[in-house]
């Protein structure tokens, strides 16, 4: 099962926010947003280009695309939710299905620990652990509840929300990206 607009619609997007608001600062969190488009031909990708209006296309082969959209604050939720949903429609209209990887990246909350701030989410989310690794330098975990709508394969089970963190300098304040179903990490533009 893929995410596509018709089983994601704003849910999986807003419920994606509010986990954000359990785990991160409201400050410099980043929305980001990408649809591959299976069988897009030259006309199409031509078309989604003129019509999404997006900076950033990443091409894989002749027949799929990856448009990504990135903005910045949470004054800016609606409009990442208007361009998911104008993006769907363009990819709707050319008979195309797109695959669709939400994720939002932001610092951690101040005053606690990572592992004080993660633990609630199984509870949070009704979500169940898939698969974690941690060291020092990364914490990366894939769980799967039926809040969210979107699947991958995660060696024989099931994911649809992934929670990946990393200390940064200056401070070694832990960065946080959630993502659903999964989080693809590219290098998308500001829109």
């Amino acid at each position: 099962m893929v995410l596509n607009l018709s089983s994601l619609g704003h849910k999986d997007v807003y419920l994606l926010s509010q986990l954000a608001d359990e785990v991160m600062s409201n400050e410099e969190r980043i929305y980001m947003a990408s649809v591959c488009c299976e069988g897009a031909n030259e006309e199409d990708i031509l078309l989604l280009m003129n019509k999404i209006g997006t900076v950033n296309m990443e091409r894989f082969d002749l027949r799929s695309i990856v448009f990504g959209y990135k903005t910045h604050g949470l004054e800016c939720l609606t409009s990442f939710v208007s361009w998911i949903e104008r993006a769907a429609a363009e990819v709707k209209a050319l008979h195309l299905t797109g695959t669709w990887n939400i994720h939002i990246e932001g610092c951690m909350r101040k005053g606690e620990t990572l592992h004080q701030l993660l633990a609630p989410i199984e509870l949070y989310i009704c979500a169940d652990e898939v698969d974690s690794s941690s060291d020092e330098k990364e914490y990366n975990t894939h769980y799967y509840s039926g809040l969210f709508h979107g699947t991958r394969m995660i060696g024989d089970e099931y994911s649809n929300l992934q929670i990946m963190a990393k200390p940064a300098l200056p401070d070694n304040q832990w960065r946080i990206t959630l993502g659903t179903p999964s989080i693809i990490i590219e290098p998308y533009d500001v829109h």
